[in-house]
């Protein structure tokens, strides 16, 4: 029984919930770098997603798509903390990325686009999460992640520009947004 606070199989830990033990919701998409500009977005790409599932979860099997033909699938043990982010970006090379500390590389599987894009977290017939922004609702600026409000940080909410602005922190080579950490302060409210 994953995070129960036993350890039911007897090897030091609690067990994580795996994406199948999860429901819509317990993933939230919260920050997106989809147009780079320190470095070439073949490289600079990335999104960030918030574990809400009140437990440790191993994210091995999530399916992360577009409304295309983008997709890839987590392999192998990804775990992240309950109340923790998780980066996925397109390199986890820091000395071509950015400078940024990726924590799941999907290589060329997934292309996030500058002006409209879609995310969209799922497993079997369970979408988590999932988000289309567009340069007319949502923040479009080189350089800048698309960061998510911290008061929005629901399925619901996330998929309304209005919750969105632009990061206001710097990382890494010169881009702004906080990839891994608190997202900034969306003064737009």
């Amino acid at each position: 029984i994953p995070q129960d606070g036993i350890d039911q199989d007897c090897d030091g830990e609690d067990d994580p919930y795996a994406v199948s033990d999860l429901d819509e919701g317990d993933l939230i998409i919260t920050e997106v770098m989809a147009n780079s500009d320190a470095v070439d977005d073949a490289y600079g790409g990335w999104f960030e997603v918030y574990n809400a599932s009140g437990g440790d979860v191993d994210l091995e099997d999530l399916v992360v798509s577009d409304d295309g033909e983008d997709s890839f699938t987590v392999s192998g043990e990804l775990l992240v903390e309950d109340g923790d982010y998780v980066v996925f970006g397109v390199d986890d090379d820091d000395t071509v990325n950015g400078d940024v500390t990726v924590d799941y590389e999907y290589g060329s599987y997934m292309a996030l686009g500058n002006g409209s894009d879609e995310l969209i977290l799922s497993y079997s017939t369970t979408t988590f999460d999932d988000v289309a922004w567009d340069d007319t609702d949502f923040p479009d600026d080189a350089g800048y992640s698309m960061t998510l409000h911290e008061d929005y940080f629901d399925v619901d909410d996330n998929d309304e520009g209005a919750s969105w602005c632009s990061a206001e922190s710097t990382f890494g080579d010169g881009d702004y947004g906080t990839p891994g950490d608190d997202n900034d302060a969306c003064y737009t409210y």
